[in-house]
């Protein structure tokens, strides 16, 4: 199929009755199967064979029968159309589930990378999780509205389940190999995935904990150039907190966060 197939407007009264229509989404403007299965409606095709990057795939509702396939294989199929002698033929069989035969986890394409520009001597991103099509829920012990009057949270500080997430995370897919990056396919680092992939039930008992305190996060905003006019607009009210700059001397560097980035590295020769 041409490029010019993916695209609804493009067909002009063509039809496509009874056929099924292949589509690249890395080949001109179509971006998404939706746009590509308003094309095979506008030609009363029958199905679609949409070819994307395996790290984009996700789960999806079709209004169209779709298989998904990655480039390696669209580009085999497109070879098998131009070289088949007669019609080719295609079967779409009930899909089934495969364990353990492709690498999980891989940092979406979309996802946002480091380092961070405001404050480049601490490391971002943090960790990286699941964030497409998840099915998801809150402990019943935690409070869902936030609300003062609601079941009370469990006492640990921010700071300090930030820091079991990121010392207890894994840098290892379901092979055990290096996580990749969405797209490139290339192994990630840690500008891609921070600390690791975060596990849950490692987190539950980090040991360590590097815990911040109000104060702390005074002297980060002051560094990246708040006043203390404008820290007074965002710190909640408390009896004895100091939201002067007094301290802004210090580094990001300094703070007590469980990662560590050397922002201005000189030399990597050892003495």
């Amino acid at each position: 199929m041409e490029d010019w197939a993916c695209l609804a407007e493009n067909w002009n009264k063509r039809v496509a009755k009874r056929k099924i229509i292949l589509c690249f989404s890395n080949r001109g403007p179509v971006l998404s199967a939706e746009i590509a299965q308003a094309a095979v409606l506008a030609a009363s095709g029958l199905g679609l064979i949409f070819v994307e990057p395996p790290t984009k795939q996700i789960a999806d509702v079709d209004i169209i029968p779709t298989v998904r396939v990655d480039v390696g294989q669209g580009n085999k199929i497109q070879i098998y159309i131009a070289q088949s002698s007669q019609n080719p033929v295609v079967k779409i069989l009930p899909s089934k589930t495969v364990i353990g035969k492709s690498p999980a986890p891989v940092v979406a394409s979309f996802s946002s990378r480091g380092p961070s520009p405001i404050s480049p001597d601490i490391l971002k991103p943090d960790v990286t999780a699941p964030g497409v099509t998840i099915l998801a829920a809150w402990p019943s012990k935690t409070s869902p509205t936030l609300l003062p009057f609601d079941d009370p949270h469990p006492d640990w500080s921010p700071a300090a389940i930030r820091s079991a997430l990121m010392t207890t995370a894994y840098t290892r897919d379901n092979t055990f190999d290096s996580i990749l990056a969405g797209g490139s396919r290339e192994v990630s680092d840690p500008f891609d995935i921070g600390a690791g992939h975060i596990h849950p039930s490692k987190a539950m008992d980090p040991g360590l904990v590097y815990d911040m305190k109000t104060r702390d996060y005074i002297i980060f905003l002051c560094n990246i150039g708040y006043n203390k006019n404008q820290i007074n607009m965002l710190v909640l009210p408390s009896p004895g907190t100091d939201t002067s700059c007094s301290r802004a001397h210090q580094t990001d560097s300094n703070i007590n966060y469980p990662s560590i980035t050397v922002s201005n590295l000189q030399s990597t020769n050892d003495h």
